[in-house]
C-alpha cells in the first residue's frame, strides 16, 4: 500500500532500446555540435539578438562587412519579433561543466554592448523528463 505524502517513482526507458537519453538525442539533432569551450556534450545552447538599428549603431564595422559580404546586395540577415527586426549575434553550446559561465557571460552582454541583447537559453527536455507517445485514436 503507497503512502499519500511519499512521492512516486516513475521508471522510465532510455530511447532506442537504452542507448541515448532524450537530452542526448535532443543535443545530437537539435543542435549539432559540441561545447564551445573544452568540447563536451552540450547541455544548454544560448542564442543572443539584437534589435536592427542598436546593431547598425553599435557594430558599424560588422554590419558593413556582412552587408558587402552578401550576396543579395546591400542586406542584413533579420528575423521578425515584437520588437521589430532582429539580428542573431551569437549562438553557443556548453556542457554541464561551463554552463553557469556561459549563461553569466550571455547576462553581461548587454552591458558590453550597451544595448538590449535578447538571449534565448534552451536547456532541452531535461536529463530526468518522462517522455510519453500518445496513443493514436481512430475518429
Amino acid at each position: 500500500m503507497r503512502q499519500a505524502n511519499r512521492p512516486r517513482v516513475v521508471h522510465r526507458r532510455q530511447l532506442f532500446g537504452g542507448r541515448e537519453t532524450a537530452q542526448e538525442v535532443h543535443a545530437k539533432y537539435a543542435w549539432r555540435g559540441r561545447c564551445s569551450r573544452c568540447g563536451g556534450p552540450p547541455v544548454v545552447m544560448i542564442q543572443t539578438s539584437m534589435l536592427l538599428r542598436d546593431f547598425v549603431e553599435r557594430c558599424p564595422l560588422e554590419a558593413a562587412a556582412i552587408s558587402s559580404t552578401n550576396p543579395n546586395g546591400r542586406y542584413i540577415p533579420t528575423f521578425p519579433t515584437v520588437y521589430g527586426p532582429m539580428v542573431r549575434i551569437g549562438r553557443a553550446l556548453y556542457c554541464r561543466l561551463h554552463q553557469k559561465d556561459g549563461e553569466q557571460d550571455a547576462a553581461r552582454l548587454d552591458r558590453a554592448l550597451k544595448a538590449d541583447v535578447l538571449v534565448e537559453i534552451d536547456r532541452g527536455p531535461g536529463a530526468d523528463r518522462v517522455v510519453v507517445q500518445r496513443p493514436l485514436v481512430a475518429t
